[in-house]
């Protein structure tokens, strides 16, 4: 029996803070289920997710998204295995968008389309973060004025979560002002300083393949003053990212014809990075 036509694309709720903007479904004979809904206002970012199922997610704007072959091409704009977070400006409120899902013809799923959960947290403070059948959390913290370098911090208890940073929107991996993706059991840390660091909203996306769990902490980092000439030994040595120190007596440089600083015992690729009357850093950033 041979069917040729349009298919059936499935239109959902416009999205919500809950799971009732998803639904449940069965792939049909062509490998594939297709659905469709609208940003509702009030959207930061929008969550899909097969509630732990590892079935291929792919997302259009413009028609309905589809895979052809194992190489990966097709027609879409974003996939995923089992989860995706899609963030502004891609989604806008208002916009309609169509979902497809990839899987064997029969099988029944479960889609979960809702809007992304932010939580709001202090300015230096800490909080535990764990994730089970979806990988992303999302966090809104306010940055004060005058702040001359603002450091989050990721310790994992299990998984591998990662964290990426954004001024004014939700961030994903692909899409944002800086992130800390380091594999294993090592934390990840991020620290930015101005000028792109500034005083505003600011929102946090922990990330990974569920299950994971880890405690962050985000706020001023720690600067240890220091004379001109000292020798010290970094008293943080199970986090990566940057561990600082400040020379604030300047009298104690004069008569002196340069400066040398070197490292001692350290890991391959750790460096140094002076800067005057303001920290240093350097991150990654994906946009």
């Amino acid at each position: 029996t041979l069917l040729t036509g349009e298919p059936y694309i499935e239109q959902l709720p416009a999205l919500a803070a809950d799971a009732s903007s998803g639904t449940n479904g069965i792939i049909g004979p062509e490998g594939m289920r297709f659905f469709k809904t609208t940003i509702s206002a009030g959207t930061l970012a929008w969550r899909l997710s097969l509630n732990g199922a590892g079935n291929t997610i792919l997302v259009d704007n413009i028609r309905a998204p589809v895979l052809y072959g194992s190489a990966g091409g097709g027609y879409y704009d974003w996939s995923g295995t089992g989860q995706l977070l899609l963030v502004p400006n891609y989604i806008n409120v208002g916009n309609q968008y169509l979902v497809g899902v990839i899987g064997n013809p029969g099988q029944s799923i479960t889609l979960d389309s809702r809007q992304q959960a932010v939580t709001d947290l202090p300015f230096n403070s800490n909080t535990n973060v764990s994730a089970t059948t979806y990988g992303y959390v999302t966090f809104r913290v306010q940055v004060p004025v005058q702040q001359i370098a603002w450091q989050v911090n990721l310790s994992p208890t299990s998984g591998d979560p990662n964290i990426a940073v954004r001024q004014d929107n939700v961030p994903n991996e692909y899409t944002n002002d800086a992130f800390s993706e380091i594999s294993g059991p090592i934390g990840d840390s991020i620290t930015m300083v101005p000028p792109v660091l500034s005083d505003g909203t600011f929102y946090i996306t922990v990330y990974g393949a569920p299950p994971f769990s880890c405690a962050m902490t985000n706020g001023q980092p720690i600067i240890t003053d220091v004379h001109y000439t000292f020798q010290i030994t970094n008293d943080a040595p199970a986090r990566t990212g940057w561990r600082f120190y400040r020379v604030v007596n300047t009298a104690e440089q004069l008569g002196t014809y340069g400066w040398d600083l070197e490292l001692a015992n350290q890991l391959p690729g750790t460096e140094i990075a002076l800067r005057r009357n303001a920290v240093p850093s350097r991150w990654n950033y994906r946009n």
